[in-house]
């Protein structure tokens, strides 16, 4: 696993010219807040490869917003989705950069997903998108999500340990790792592309 920190340099959000990733199959993972999204359009649009969001596709193949989801049916089965349509995603051999939702390591009972994680292992070089804890908290706190992202606690207690749980499994199967804690979203995406340069 690699740790990959450079100079927070201001750094040219338009590709004129798109960059081939040094890897065919990229999965973003990290903490819901942070910016994976914007974050994963920047580096679809530099690398010129399709961008799949695994919530979107969720959504589309379901016909509900993952709150809806959430609200009738519960996280567990939720997340059964979540492995179902990974498995399905990850058997296209093609080039494509994943973008992930931040529950993306947990199973059942908000347990660690030996099933998932395995998938994404096997399939995809896995970038984990990391930021410190008391930024995260202060950013999903400012944050007001739309209805298609139902909430995942009650309380900054709460979240807090759900940070906790996470940040360990997101350490465990990411291949690199990149601190984006001080960084502008165009900077971030600067650093994951400065990583995967051939």
């Amino acid at each position: 696993m690699t740790n990959y920190k450079i100079n927070n340099k201001k750094q040219k959000t338009i590709y004129k010219k798109k960059i081939s990733p040094l890897r065919k199959k990229i999965a973003i993972i990290g903490f819901r807040g942070i910016g994976k999204t914007s974050i994963s359009k920047i580096l679809s649009e530099a690398w010129g490869i399709p961008l799949i969001s695994l919530d979107d596709y969720i959504e589309e193949q379901e016909k509900m917003t993952i709150e809806e989801i959430v609200k009738k049916k519960g996280w567990n089965y939720f997340r059964k989705l979540e492995l179902r349509y990974l498995e399905d995603i990850a058997k296209d051999e093609k080039a494509c950069l994943l973008d992930t939702g931040g529950g993306i390591v947990e199973g059942e009972d908000f347990d660690f997903s030996d099933e998932k994680t395995k998938i994404l292992r096997e399939n995809y070089f896995i970038v984990y998108i990391h930021m410190e804890t008391e930024k995260i908290i202060d950013r999903i706190s400012k944050l007001n999500y739309n209805s298609q992202r139902p909430k995942i606690s009650s309380s900054e207690e709460q979240l807090l340990e759900i940070i906790k749980r996470r940040k360990p499994w997101y350490q465990k199967i990411a291949h690199a790792i990149v601190d984006i804690t001080d960084t502008k979203i165009s900077e971030s995406a600067q650093r994951v592309i400065e990583l995967l340069k051939k």
